[in-house]
C-alpha cells in the first residue's frame, strides 16, 4: 500500500508541475515583442511533442513485450527498454540515430564476446566489457550509451552468440526503423 501511496502523489506532483508550465508558458514575457499568446502556443505545441513522443515510447516498449513473448525471449535479456526512451524522447539527438542504434549494440554485443573469451563469464568480464563496448562505440562514431547493458549481458550471463541475431540485431533495426516512423507523425503535428 505504501508504494502506490508514493506513487499516486508522484503522480500529482508531475501533473502539478505540468500544469505550472502550461500556465508559465502562457504569460510569460520574453522581452522580444512575442505576445502571450504566441508563446503559449508554441509552449503547447511542444508539450503535445513530448506527450507524442512518450507515447512513441510507451508503444515500442508494449512491442518489445510482446516480440519477447512470441519469441519466448525472457524480458531481463531483451536490453531495448533505455534505447526505446533514448531515441523516443531524443529522435535528432546523434546517440538516437539508426546507425548508432544498430552499431552501437553490435559493438556492444562483440565487446562482450571479447571479454568472455579473455576472461570468462562473471562480473569481471562484465565491467571490462563494458569498458571495451565504449571504447569501441567512440572508435566507431556509434556512441549509444544504452547499449552498454549487451556487454554487460553478455559477458555477465555467457549468453550465446545467437543472441546478437536476435534479439539484439533484429531488435535494434526494428527500433530504428519505428523511431524513424514515428518521427514521421511528429513533423506533421508540429506543422
Amino acid at each position: 500500500m505504501h508504494g502506490i501511496e508514493i506513487s499516486m502523489n508522484l503522480f500529482k506532483i508531475i501533473l502539478h508541475n505540468i500544469g505550472v508550465v502550461i500556465v508559465g508558458l502562457g504569460i510569460a514575457s520574453r522581452g522580444d515583442g512575442r505576445s502571450a499568446r504566441s508563446q503559449g502556443r508554441i509552449g503547447l505545441i511542444q508539450i503535445v511533442v513530448w506527450l507524442y513522443r512518450a507515447l512513441g515510447a510507451a508503444v515500442a516498449i508494449g512491442v518489445m513485450e510482446l516480440l519477447a513473448h512470441v519469441a519466448q525471449e525472457p524480458l531481463s535479456r531483451v536490453p531495448f527498454v533505455t534505447s526505446i526512451v533514448l531515441t523516443m524522447s531524443l529522435p535528432d539527438s546523434e546517440p538516437a540515430q539508426p546507425y548508432a542504434v544498430i552499431v552501437g549494440h553490435l559493438a556492444s554485443c562483440v565487446a562482450g564476446f571479447a571479454a568472455v573469451w579473455c576472461l570468462g563469464s562473471g562480473e569481471m568480464a562484465s565491467a571490462v566489457g563494458v569498458g571495451l563496448a565504449a571504447l569501441l562505440m567512440l572508435t566507431l562514431r556509434a556512441m549509444h550509451p544504452p547499449a552498454g547493458i549487451d556487454a554487460f549481458l553478455v559477458a555477465g550471463w555467457g549468453l550465446p552468440a545467437s543472441w546478437t541475431l536476435s534479439p539484439v540485431l533484429v531488435g535494434a533495426v526494428l527500433l530504428a526503423s519505428f523511431a524513424r516512423l514515428w518521427s514521421v507523425g511528429e513533423r506533421r503535428l508540429a506543422r
